[in-house]
């Protein structure tokens, strides 16, 4: 066990997205609070791209609203996913 594996290991994020077949993680998704602009927050949020990053794994980030345009998310999404791979 590594120093490394247990870094990775004790972060969360809100959403993975994943193929349906084969269940392969095409991109992470976090919804950005206020909590997110705190220095110890930046440090893991950056951590946690860098690594995303390596596995090639897009980050595809949201600042938190009220209400969501469906069709705009989907949209970034789809964006974030092709111009990554």
């Amino acid at each position: 066990d590594s120093p490394h594996a247990r870094r990775i290991a004790q972060k969360h994020v809100d959403f993975v997205l994943t193929t349906l077949k084969t269940v392969r993680v095409v991109a992470v998704v976090e919804l950005n609070d206020a909590s997110h602009h705190t220095v110890d927050r930046q440090q893991r949020d950056a951590f946690v791209s860098a690594a995303l990053h390596s596995a090639g794994i897009p980050l595809i980030t949201f600042p938190i609203y009220t209400r969501y345009d469906p069709a705009k998310i989907r949209n970034q999404l789809l964006a974030a996913i092709r111009s990554f791979h």
